[in-house]
């Protein structure tokens, strides 16, 4: 993580977070604040991923809200500043002048990251695409920043499926070798299994604009502040979606969050339409009985 932040400003901090939270739709009051500021005690800040697991825990309460807390959580408790030392670091141990590439030694890199599925290479890929590739502005300025949209139009992740594919099967193939046919080459992959491959592959591509968006808010929140960045890069809950401008993804949310609120009402409903199959009620019958036992 960034360095520590003293008592005072990561109460500040952990504040202006939950303020965030909510201006996104998050629900989170004074005494969700002080659960967070509870586990904020007891985990502290070494491990990264229990506190946002805590956090999370303390703060969010519904269906739909934890993509709109993990890229909250992202700029408010960033894994580092700048750029990564550890990835420039092994920029040079692979052989880059200077720890710099350039556009087809990342597209490699990435290539072989989705042909082996490794979340760590991608991650670091992410991190180098957009130093290299998404600096927008001038930097010193207000319009200065990364842009995730331009590191990946740039990039072309999308075009390296068949290729990262390609890589796949060939490693099968050298692994397998003299253990198929006989004539020195592997199993050849049905149509099933190249299938699921492509769909693997095309998962690590998804994976990888994810973090190159996350990567790219990180470094603009830097030089903008979180507040900024917060307000125009984080896309709002699935509780203040509006429908007409719903993409696919927002209306999936949805749907998963009414369904139970849905089956609710339907049980409600139920349990109304089988009273009213009764008929009235026969006040005289109902005294009788009441009478009757006391």
């Amino acid at each position: 993580m960034s360095p520590a932040p003293t008592s005072e400003d990561l109460a500040g901090r952990l504040v202006s977070f939950v303020g965030a939270l909510r201006s996104k739709g998050i629900p989170a009051g004074t005494s969700e604040t002080v659960d967070a500021a509870a586990v904020v005690e007891v985990l502290g800040l070494d491990d990264r991923t229990q506190l946002r697991e805590g956090l999370a825990a303390a703060l969010v309460r519904r269906g739909g809200q934890r993509e709109v807390f993990d890229m909250t959580f992202d700029l408010f408790f960033p894994a580092g500043t700048g750029a990564r030392q550890s990835v420039l670091e092994q920029a040079v141990l692979d052989g880059s002048e200077d720890g710099l590439f350039d556009l087809e030694d990342i597209r490699d890199l990435l290539a072989m990251a989705l042909a082996e599925l490794d979340l760590r290479t991608m991650e670091q890929v992410a991190e180098l695409a957009v130093d290299a590739l998404g600096e927008v502005g001038t930097p010193g300025t207000s319009t200065a920043g990364w842009s995730a949209y331009q590191t990946l139009d740039r990039l072309q992740p999308q075009t390296l499926i068949a290729r990262a594919q390609q890589q796949r099967g060939s490693g099968g193939a050298g692994s397998a070798q003299g253990q198929g046919t006989g004539q020195g080459q592997g199993p050849t992959q049905g149509p099933v299994t190249e299938r699921l491959a492509r769909d693997e592959v095309r998962r690590g591509v998804e994976a990888f604009r994810q973090m190159v968006a996350a990567e790219a808010r990180r470094r603009t929140a830097e030089v903008r502040g979180r507040d900024v960045v917060t307000r125009h890069a984080v896309r709002q809950g699935t509780g203040q979606v509006e429908f007409l401008s719903a993409n696919r993804q927002q209306l999936d949310e949805l749907r998963a969050t009414v369904r139970p609120l849905a089956r609710k009402l339907a049980t409600r409903l139920a349990i109304r339409r089988r009273r009213a199959r009764r008929g009235r009620i026969d006040i005289r019958r109902t005294l009788r009985r009441s009478m009757g036992t006391g």
